[in-house]
């Protein structure tokens, strides 16, 4: 597209996020596009949004750019090398936030890379990465460090059962391992080994409750699944406890209700029949110094 003053970003309303779906820049300035709105495609008569950097802003796009079809659009989706997608559902929506490396980024906001968040409906999850002065949906970054630090910022006025879930892990050159942590819960998962973190949200938990590790960070040692194995068969939760382990395991079904919880201690597998019907839930195993969370399927 041609345009004078303003940013490779664009976003357009989408019902089924409950959020503003985007289009921003990928690898090379201005190309490479990614983001959440499908194959960067427009529908008909669906207004959209840029920004503008300066006076007289304008934008052009090309005939050969206007898609007519009945059939739907499909397109193999792209995502740069080195870029992290993370997305979070929950009560019926969705958001999803990028981090992206590139040599040519800076710490700070480029409208050549970032793309700004745009905030949905109150009771849907908004999800961004924080830097200085900004909330972003894609935050690109100068440089992927041994001990890269990418602060996250959730919201969502509904309480409930969430639900992150990593993309893209493999697009690192180098493996890279990659970590979440959850400050309310005093706890760090490993994203490469489980991409799925499911947790409880209050309106007032603290916006800034979740961090991104990029590489090695010390001390994280096994407190990442702390040698808890946590399976389903039929209707029987299984969970594996390590040496020395006491603690409490609770399910939860997708409502976010808890259902079930019991103490375990000790080395061993407890088993626990799940009557409430066929579905998926939540298990929860807790103990003083680990948390692991994982989404098992009740026949």
């Amino acid at each position: 597209w041609s345009k004078n003053n303003v940013v490779n970003s664009l976003w357009t309303w989408s019902k089924a996020f409950g959020n503003y779906v985007y289009w921003g820049s990928g690898n090379d300035y201005g190309g490479g596009n990614y983001g959440t709105m499908t194959g960067g495609v427009i529908p008909a008569m669906q207004g959209f949004f840029v920004e503008a950097t300066d006076s007289n802003p304008w934008l052009t796009i090309p005939q050969s750019d206007r898609i007519h079809s009945n059939q739907a659009y499909y397109k193999d989706s792209f995502v740069p090398e080195n870029t992290l997608q993370l997305g979070v559902t929950g009560n019926d929506y969705k958001d999803v936030v990028f981090v992206s490396f590139n040599e040519q980024a800076t710490e700070g906001y480029d409208s050549g890379y970032d793309v700004q968040k745009l905030f949905g409906l109150e009771e849907a999850p908004q999800l961004y990465s924080v830097i200085p002065n900004r909330q972003l949906s894609i935050n690109t970054l100068p440089e992927l460090t041994e001990s890269g630090i990418v602060q996250l910022g959730f919201e969502c006025g509904a309480e409930g059962l969430f639900t992150f879930t990593a993309d893209h892990l493999e697009s690192f050159i180098d493996y890279t391992p990659v970590y979440l942590e959850d400050t309310k819960e005093g706890t760090i998962q490993k994203l490469n080994d489980n991409p799925v973190y499911v947790f409880n949200h209050n309106p007032l938990d603290e916006k800034t409750r979740f961090v991104l590790h990029f590489g090695e960070v010390n001390g994280i040692g096994d407190l990442t699944t702390g040698g808890i194995n946590i399976y389903s068969n039929k209707n029987v939760v299984y969970v594996k406890m390590p040496v020395d382990f006491t603690g409490n395991i609770s399910i939860f079904d997708m409502l976010g209700q808890e259902i079930i919880t019991q103490k375990a201690s000790g080395e061993g597998l407890m088993s626990i029949p799940v009557t409430n019907g066929t579905g998926y839930y939540v298990v929860k195993v807790q103990s003083d110094n680990s948390l692991v969370t994982r989404k098992v399927f009740i026949k």
